[in-house]
């Protein structure tokens, strides 16, 4: 999305193309503000920024969340703290997809390896928690 887009780009120090980036949600009729980390749509659609992707600490490539790039397809990523669940409740309801590790980063994001690409797209459909909270989940 052009949002992961722009958050990359500011990431990589690329102001001028966030900046462009930017320019072009707003002409599309979303908004983002940069305070509370949010985005809203003219049609009213609305949610999170996605997390800012920090620079590698070692030269090994690294994606958002801390995601080594070879594993970005068969990634996905899930908010933390946004209710009762953690971890080890986010093992439980995607073990059907035969979720190979689930663990939280840095960024208050935990990250959902599955055995293949084919097996993350069939998780990403829309999931729920016990106390039926709906799970949004990323791409890494």
């Amino acid at each position: 999305s052009m949002l992961l887009r722009r958050e990359t780009a500011k990431a990589a120090r690329d102001f001028r193309g966030a900046d462009a980036l930017r320019d072009s949600l707003k002409r599309s009729g979303v908004l983002i503000d940069e305070g509370s980390r949010t985005w809203r749509a003219d049609d009213g659609r609305s949610g999170m920024l996605p997390p800012r992707q920090a620079a590698p600490a070692t030269g090994h490539a690294r994606g958002q969340h801390g995601v080594a790039r070879f594993d970005e397809a068969r990634t996905l990523c899930a908010p933390l703290g946004e209710g009762s669940y953690g971890t080890n409740t986010l093992s439980r309801i995607f073990a059907p997809f035969n979720v190979e590790s689930v663990t939280s980063t840095r960024d208050g994001y935990a990250a959902l390896l599955f055995p293949d690409a084919a097996a993350a797209a069939a998780a990403a459909l829309s999931h729920y928690t016990p106390t039926g909270q709906r799970i949004t989940l990323v791409g890494a």
